[in-house]
């Protein structure tokens, strides 16, 4: 991912008091609650053809959508795309063809807009407006920002103030990821399902994945390289496991982990590990003696 860099933003308030500035001081701002939906393989309804369709239609076809546009006209980006196409304008018959999960009105026309979204209402399917910002229209969800670095991403929405300073903010945002946090999340994926396979006690579980993404493992994979780092998560839940009277038999192999995996001769990660181990189980005996 590459992303061009942006000026730093002149905040000289805290995140806390510029959300305390605009709930106390008589700001009509919404509060949207934020989620990451998983769309892949459901049916996504894009009215509209121009600029801003496109944006809805790549973001979801990255999603893994299956998406279906409906528009008179449509840009020559389009062209290519792995997306169904209906010709003509949109009636409400449309909104009948596809048991649809999500529908968004993005043509420039407010009065088709709020056809779009009326039909949507009638028939419970959350519906974007991407004109919603103008004169205060209805809309069931915004879109955001989002910048993608591996299994992490950045979302920033203003809640239709300003969708280029939620650009700004993203690319300031990305920048300041670290490499190796990006990889240790990659590690953490297959790691959080050994675990959860693993570790019955959910005490001990949730200390063991709070210590995985702190700065220990970050650390040794940053100067060690994630051969270490493995070799640290397999210590790490070898002695979790082994003070766990509850949990299941030997877990299966990581995936991705190979023969090339052996404990290495670095100086100090059996010794750390058996420390955290250590604070961990020690953590869960005070909690469950308290």
């Amino acid at each position: 991912m590459v992303l061009s860099p942006s000026p730093p933003l002149p905040v000289s308030l805290s995140p806390c008091s510029l959300f305390s500035v605009a709930y106390n001081s008589g700001m009509n701002v919404p509060r949207l609650y934020p989620v990451f939906l998983d769309l892949s393989g459901r049916h996504v309804l894009v009215v509209g053809g121009g600029t801003v369709a496109l944006r809805k239609a790549r973001g979801l076809l990255e999603a893994g959508a299956r998406v279906t546009l409906v528009a008179p006209v449509f840009a020559s980006e389009f062209a290519g795309m792995r997306l169904r196409k209906i010709c003509g304008h949109y009636v409400s018959a449309h909104m009948r063809t596809q048991q649809w999960s999500l529908v968004f009105a993005a043509t420039d026309s407010s009065v088709v807009n709020a056809r779009v979204y009326k039909d949507a209402a009638r028939r419970r399917i959350l519906c974007c407006r991407c004109d919603d910002a103008e004169g205060g229209k209805r809309s069931d969800f915004a879109g955001a920002a989002v910048a993608r670095a591996g299994p992490v991403t950045l979302a920033v929405s203003s809640a239709g103030a300003s969708p280029a300073l939620c650009v700004r903010i993203r690319d300031q945002a990305a920048g300041a990821i670290d490499p190796a946090i990006v990889r240790l999340a990659e590690l953490l994926v297959p790691w959080r399902v050994r675990v959860k396979r693993s570790v019955a006690n959910l005490r001990l579980r949730r200390k063991l994945l709070q210590e995985l993404s702190g700065p220990l493992m970050e650390e040794t994979l940053r100067k060690q390289g994630p051969r270490q780092a493995r070799e640290l998560f397999v210590r790490l839940l070898r002695e979790v496991r082994s003070a766990d009277s509850t949990s299941p038999g030997e877990p299966p192999a990581e995936p991705g982990a190979d023969k090339k995996d052996k404990p290495s001769t670095e100086p100090g990660v059996g010794k750390c590990s058996l420390t955290v181990a250590s604070r961990i189980i020690s953590d869960n005996r005070m909690k469950k003696h308290a």
